[in-house]
């Protein structure tokens, strides 16, 4: 795995980037018709594989290592 740029999957990303957007681990399992414990797992993960702090820490490296893109975690979406 490359340190730099650690290889996230598809819903790791699709979590953190709702997570950038301002969305609780609650709102994030109702939207994506998933568990709220299946959320927290992915949240995780991601933690784990950025050696993150915490949400806000991963959400930061993220967008710094340009794994998510600033537009996307800008687009709260008002459905």
């Amino acid at each position: 795995m490359n340190e730099k740029h650690p290889h996230l999957s598809q819903r790791e990303k699709q979590v953190i980037e709702l997570t950038s957007q301002g969305f609780s681990s609650k709102e994030i399992a109702r939207k994506l018709d998933i568990d709220f414990t299946t959320v927290e797992q992915y949240l995780f993960r991601v933690r784990k594989k950025l050696n993150a702090k915490n949400k806000t820490h991963a959400v930061f490296i993220v967008l710094s290592q340009q794994l998510i893109s600033f537009e996307k975690a800008m687009a709260v979406s008002v459905n």
